[in-house]
């Protein structure tokens, strides 16, 4: 079975200024999700149960958030000094040695597939990841082509059924049945996606969450 990569929690307040963090997170091989206040962090949480919680310097009130996500339960909870996105920040240069050391392993695990590692030929359907070559179907394409086109958003199945399948009501069991069979396809564990992602109680997303 595959490893289940380490669960980060991050909490920035700017969602572009995220995407950097995010991205050297994911390069150590952790799930990231990121939240833009404490009160998202929270409702994050739940569902995620993080083995690190990364609170970023730009949070208005940072000190006091991390006493209130430590106080909740979440499990470490590391401040992020300095994350400015031109790396000038001695925080950022050792972001993976901090984060290792916070989840407690001696060094960082190496990277899962990212999920923009995969090529789709429009033309023939043939989606290529992870090494492996798999001819998709038409509805499977217009899925895939619709979590592409909306990358690290959280898409729920009504608005799948909606722009892949063209119905404004209708059943969205057909999309649970549609999506597990694109992650057998591009998936290298389909039990654990690390391309298409469930957001439980919400839908599916194309990526790491951004904001």
């Amino acid at each position: 079975m595959a490893e289940v990569p380490p669960r980060v929690l991050l909490l920035h307040p700017d969602a572009g200024a995220a995407l950097e963090i995010v991205r050297a997170l994911q390069r150590q091989g952790c799930y990231v999700a990121v939240a833009v206040d404490v009160q998202d962090a929270l409702d994050l949480a739940r569902p995620l149960r993080p083995d690190l919680v990364v609170c970023s310097r730009e949070v208005r009130g940072a000190t006091a958030a991390c006493c209130h996500l430590w106080d909740s339960g979440l499990g470490p909870v590391l401040l992020l000094d300095d994350d400015r996105p031109d790396g000038s920040g001695s925080a950022r240069g050792d972001l993976p040695r901090v984060v290792a050391a916070g989840l407690g392993l001696t060094s960082p695990r190496p990277a899962p597939p990212r999920p923009e590692d995969l090529e789709v030929d429009p033309d023939t359907r043939v989606v290529r990841a992870g090494g492996r070559a798999a001819t998709l179907t038409a509805l499977e394409h217009r899925l895939l082509r619709c979590f592409l086109d909306h990358p690290g958003m959280t898409l729920s199945r009504s608005q799948l059924l909606r722009e892949v399948w063209g119905y404004d009501v209708g059943t969205t069991s057909t999309v649970t049945v549609h999506v597990r069979r694109l992650r057998q396809k591009i998936e290298d564990d389909p039990r654990h996606p690390t391309r298409i992602q469930t957001v439980w109680g919400e839908g599916y997303r194309y990526g790491a969450r951004i904001g």
